[in-house]
């Protein structure tokens, strides 16, 4: 009885430490069962205990399709040993290894690293969100798992960023960031519609088939962003949509005369009840004080501090309403228009409110389109952004 139960004891342990393992997804030497997917997928021979060794390297090798500098503020933001981690899975991963050194890192680091590669790197179109972390003896690996061959996987992404070099044409022909910042946003918008499906969280999705959730719009945003040499970010966090429903949400921050501003292209591009596709401005270059009204739950490098707003749209734009002029910004903004929609962005709640109560509760916005138009428009239509305090009107 006494030898049986030590042999049980022995049994329970080694399925505990199976367990413990599994759990935490991290596989420790397979030995050399070649139907494992890390030594011998492909019925290749195995490899020896001293190949792939990781080798730290200081620098990005980029892609020979990326002739413009990659914004990596992610990458900046982690330790000495997930920046090695970073470069070395960066270096390998266009050409689809099977495993990846890296340093010596938890798996929770190894996730940081993962997170920041995606977020950083949009172009990264290969890799699926799922990965093993392998250790084998002294070693350290990263196992991919990519969502096509390396050849096909080339071929997406070169479509995606010619896709988005064209759409960014205008931009990129402009001087002014400010100006690049905002063909590259309107044209976003105009190009994808907000919708789920194939390839909806990544820049493949937007550009291509030009359909996209907030990930797919956000990437795009980075990606065009840094063709057009605007350093900025790519944020996840919760948002707070306008049917007061919280959801996963991405959006960026964008840093332009060496001020930091935020960005959410997705939020921008509503469709109106008759199905026609609005550019608004609403979050374009806002302050944290007015994100922070909707976005929650977020993390971001410490080098953002949005807090100024000099290239917010209305600002630039001359649409930004104090209590002594909002009635002669609208006036103004309404009859010099090129287009059937005006949008002002109110400095705050009191002066919102009071715009609203003449406005809208008075009917006075019927009255406006009388004094501007004569009599000549008598169909208009208005919406709010109460959140970040803005009326669009349409006409």
């Amino acid at each position: 009885m006494d030898l049986k139960r030590k042999l049980l004891a022995v049994f329970c342990c080694l399925i505990g430490a199976v367990l413990l393992m599994t759990a935490c997804h991290v596989r420790r030497d397979p030995g050399s069962d070649p139907g494992n997917g890390i030594y011998d997928p492909g019925g290749k021979d195995q490899k020896t205990d001293n190949d792939g060794a990781f080798t730290d390297s200081e620098t990005f090798v980029e892609p020979d399709f990326i002739d413009f500098t990659v914004s990596r503020y992610l990458y900046e933001e982690l330790t000495p040993a997930e920046q090695q981690a970073y470069r070395s899975i960066y270096n390998n991963v266009f050409s689809h290894p099977e495993r990846i050194p890296i340093p010596e890192i938890s798996q929770e680091e190894l996730g940081n690293v993962m997170q920041a590669l995606r977020y950083d790197n949009p172009h990264i179109l290969c890799l699926e969100n799922t990965y093993t972390y392998y250790v084998k003896g002294s070693s350290y690996y990263v196992v991919p798992n990519y969502a096509d061959s390396a050849e096909n996987c080339r071929t997406r992404t070169l479509e995606a960023v010619s896709a988005a070099r064209t759409l960014a044409s205008s931009a990129l022909a402009e001087s002014d960031p400010y100006r690049r910042e905002l063909l590259i946003h309107d044209a976003i918008c105009e190009n994808c519609t907000y919708q789920s499906g194939p390839d909806a969280a990544d820049i493949y999705g937007c550009l291509c088939r030009r359909s996209a959730v907030c990930e797919g719009y956000s990437l795009t945003g980075k990606l065009m962003l840094d063709m057009a040499g605007i350093p900025n970010i790519a944020i996840t966090g919760v948002g707070r949509n306008r049917s007061g429903n919280t959801e996963s949400h991405m959006w960026n921050a964008v840093l332009l005369g060496g001020e930091w501003y935020y960005l959410d292209i997705t939020w921008d591009d509503p469709v109106t009840a008759d199905g026609e596709a609005v550019v608004r401005h609403s979050y374009f270059n806002i302050t944290k004080d007015l994100l922070d009204v909707t976005h929650f739950d977020y993390t971001e490098p410490a080098v953002v501090n949005a807090v100024n707003t000099a290239q917010d749209y209305y600002v630039k734009n001359g649409c930004f309403c104090t209590a002594d002029n909002w009635r002669e910004l609208l006036e103004s903004a309404m009859s010099g228009a090129t287009e059937n929609h005006c949008e002002f962005r109110f400095e705050n709640a009191e002066v919102f409110a009071l715009a609203k109560a003449e406005l809208l509760d008075e009917d006075g916005l019927g009255q406006l389109f009388a004094d501007v138009f004569a009599g000549s428009v008598t169909r208009y239509t208005y919406s709010l952004d109460e959140d970040v305090l803005v009326l669009h009107i349409d006409w």
